[in-house]
């Protein structure tokens, strides 16, 4: 009798803990650690502008273009990059290439939840623009574009080689936003 009593103890307490339900943990994100900024400046000989950038940052430049050239500010710690391209305009065309970078923007707006724009002013260096901030899904958090209204066009997107995932870039966009606000107070055309 004894070894039926012991199966059904083992029976009636399995049965006990196995009523409780398991639940799944979410899948969880590495830490991003984010290091002091210390800004450096760019400068190059070609191009007609200057600006400050994070150090931990790498900056690539193809000038072989006619009317325009590129550069590229690489992020490698966090896969990310600021494309960034600069062309000569005149008054007439000015209005053309704002409307392009316009529409390049709002072409977003199918992934965005919103599209913030911020005014930005440098009167006594000739630096005007406009920062934008997309929510949401997009494929570009910020971009930014930079102009003297007369000769110069300067205009950069923020990517990653990633899917957007916008609560885990949260606080590499909030890094490198900060970066692209510090190199528009910067700015300065030569």
């Amino acid at each position: 009798m004894k070894p039926f009593y012991i199966l059904m103890l083992l029976f009636s307490s399995l049965f006990i803990f196995s009523c409780q339900e398991s639940v799944p943990k979410p899948n969880g994100f590495f830490r991003i650690d984010l290091p002091e900024k210390k800004t450096v400046l760019f400068q190059s000989k070609v191009l007609p502008y200057t600006f400050g950038i994070s150090d931990i940052s790498r900056i690539k430049y193809d000038t072989t273009g006619k009317d325009r050239s590129w550069l590229v500010i690489e992020y490698p710690r966090y896969r990310a990059r600021i494309l960034c391209s600069y062309q000569m305009i005149d008054r007439q065309s000015f209005r053309q290439v704002s409307e392009q970078n316009r529409n390049f923007v709002y072409r977003h707006s199918v992934k965005a939840a919103a599209i913030n724009e911020k005014l930005f002013q440098r009167p006594e260096k000739k630096v005007y623009g406009i920062f934008y901030e997309l929510k949401g899904e997009a494929a570009t958090p910020c971009q930014f574009m930079l102009t003297d209204s007369v000769r110069n066009y300067f205009r950069g997107s923020l990517y990653f080689d990633c899917a957007p995932q916008p609560d885990s870039l949260a606080p590499v966009v909030k890094y490198i936003k900060a970066d692209i606000l510090d190199l528009m107070q910067t700015f300065e055309w030569r």
